[in-house]
């Protein structure tokens, strides 16, 4: 009977017996397990990484995200991981499944990549995420699509037009922004008010007149302080149907003037571009081109974020600094020294010929202090530091860690490629002033045995030390010169006018939010009048 039952128990009416279910849960289980292996995080070999981020599917996802919903910094995330692993180059795992991302933080061999080395261009991380502009050239490589539009915009950036139609515009638009702070200040009595917005309205407005000057009718600055139309709308096709109804209605107007021999606006600027390049290629003129409203839709909204950013930051960094904020008055009086004799406010054309070393400086130590990363793809296998980097592996050259806002770490030398071996600039920053601190001189170098701020005693020299501010090389930062000349007018109107009083400490956050820039949480102010 016992024999019997074992055998019912070892064997069924088939002749499965539990061995093979074993057999079978083994097997399983080891190809799960194997999966598993195959899926966890694999480092590049010679390149540092956090070893816990190996031991789990999602590698430093979830790290990054704890962090990231905390303080809404990426790139604070990233310098405490350089840190951390003492590395100028090392490895995060943050695409589950996918390949690490490279984090570099060594100005030279950044430098190196960004103005010299073809294998790395746009990164189809960013790029992914402007598709909804269209066909704008920050979308693309460097190829034939990204300088076709270039070409296209060519005359945007010159003298000549910066000078004559957006600098007395954005001078236009400073004015109202003024005249808004007085209003505003005065029904503060002495309390602090948020300037976010005002920032905001005055940059989106500079930018509307950059593209097509009086022919847009519309205002973010006025008395109702109205944003911007397309965020009135509720759903994503209906803004995008109004941006096409609007941009169409613009370039036909510039066409209009284009004919009739008006060529003012960034918009008809672009249209006798085009019409000029079709002539020479012996083609009809393409006017309906999506092209022409996708680029100038892109450039809008990069130059907007962008300055409203840093002029909100130059905002902050100068009520902090009331020290940096008397000097910069000091030297905005004395060299506009007629303005200030006949008790008026300085005019475009004074500020624009205007040599003023310090408030450069003031400028580019904000922008060093807030840069954000500057990020490429690899476009075939090749090496950074002696690494080997895969195709399409994404590198983000930190602008926030080592070498930049503490003391760069060591890198050996025969390491680097001949190229950044020879290449001479300035490098390193003087460690003994803090880096992390706003410090507007260690951008001057003193001339003629002068000590005061004015440019008889100082200039501006733009390459004192490593900045990633508007990045390097053929991909650097289109509209530079533009948020040059804007931020120069609004903040000397502003220091010109308004002493910048301390703020309470709930209100002076320098906690930041990041996007195509670097923007802060909080702007607010305290002002007083200088009469």
């Amino acid at each position: 009977m016992f024999a019997l039952n074992y055998s019912n128990i070892t064997t069924s009416h088939d002749g499965f017996r539990p061995s093979t279910v074993l057999v079978s849960l083994c097997f399983i289980f080891c190809s799960l397990y194997g999966l598993y292996q195959w899926l966890l995080p694999k480092p590049i070999p010679g390149i540092a990484f956090n070893p816990e981020a190996t031991k789990s599917l999602l590698g430093d996802l979830p790290a990054m995200i704890k962090e990231v919903t905390v303080t809404g910094e990426f790139r604070v995330w990233c310098a405490k991981q350089v840190r951390k692993m003492n590395s100028p180059i090392c490895q995060i795992f943050i695409r589950p499944f996918g390949e690490p991302w490279i984090l570099l933080s060594d100005y030279r061999e950044s430098r190196d990549i960004l103005t010299r080395r073809r294998e790395f261009d746009k990164s189809s991380f960013l790029s992914d995420g402007m598709i909804s502009i269209g066909s704008f050239h920050g979308r693309y490589i460097t190829g034939d699509e990204f300088k076709a539009n270039r070409q296209l915009i060519q005359d945007l950036m010159t003298s000549t037009f910066l000078n004559s139609h957006v600098g007395p515009a954005a001078y236009k638009k400073s004015l109202e922004l003024m005249c808004l702070f007085n209003l505003k200040m005065d029904a503060a009595q002495g309390r602090p008010f948020s300037v976010k917005e005002d920032f905001e309205y005055t940059s989106i407005d500079v930018m509307m007149e950059f593209a097509f000057g009086g022919n847009w009718l519309h205002t973010a600055l006025g008395p109702q302080l109205q944003t911007w139309w397309w965020s009135k709308e509720a759903w994503y096709r209906k803004i995008f149907d109004e941006k096409e109804r609007v941009l169409k209605e613009q370039v036909l107007i510039g066409l209009q003037n284009y004919r009739e021999g008006h060529v003012e606006t960034g918009i008809e600027h672009m249209i006798m571009r085009e019409a000029s390049r079709a002539d020479k290629e012996g083609r009809a003129p393409n006017f309906e081109s999506k092209i022409f409203r996708d680029e100038m839709f892109g450039n809008i909204i990069g130059g907007h974020h962008t300055t409203s950013g840093a002029m909100m930051w130059l905002t902050k960094y100068l009520t902090d600094n009331p020290c940096v904020q008397d000097k910069l008055r000091s030297v905005l009086y004395a060299t506009l020294s007629l303005a200030r004799e006949e008790k008026r406010l300085f005019t475009f054309s004074e500020i624009r010929q205007a040599k003023l070393p310090y408030l450069d400086a003031v400028i580019e130590e904000m922008l060093r202090i807030n840069a954000v990363p500057v990020t490429r793809e690899a476009l075939y296998d090749t090496t950074i530091l002696g690494c080997p980097i895969k195709k399409g592996t994404q590198v983000f050259f930190m602008s926030n860690g080592p070498g930049f806002l503490t003391p760069p770490l060591a890198v050996d030398e025969s390491r680097r490629r001949e190229t950044s071996r020879v290449a001479k600039m300035k490098a390193e920053w003087d460690a003994s002033h803090g880096l992390a601190s706003f410090i507007p001189e260690r951008w001057l170098v003193r001339k003629n045995n002068g000590n005061g701020l004015l440019a008889d005693d100082v200039e501006f020299d733009g390459a004192a030390g490593p900045q990633l501010g508007f990045g390097l090389g053929p991909r650097a930062c289109w509209g530079r010169r533009l948020a040059y000349l804007e931020m120069r007018v609004v903040i000397a109107m502003l220091v010109w006018q308004f002493q910048l009083l301390e703020t309470p400490a709930g209100l002076s956050s320098h906690a930041g939010l990041e996007g195509i820039a670097r923007v802060p949480q909080q702007c607010y102010v305290r002002l007083r009048k200088i009469e």
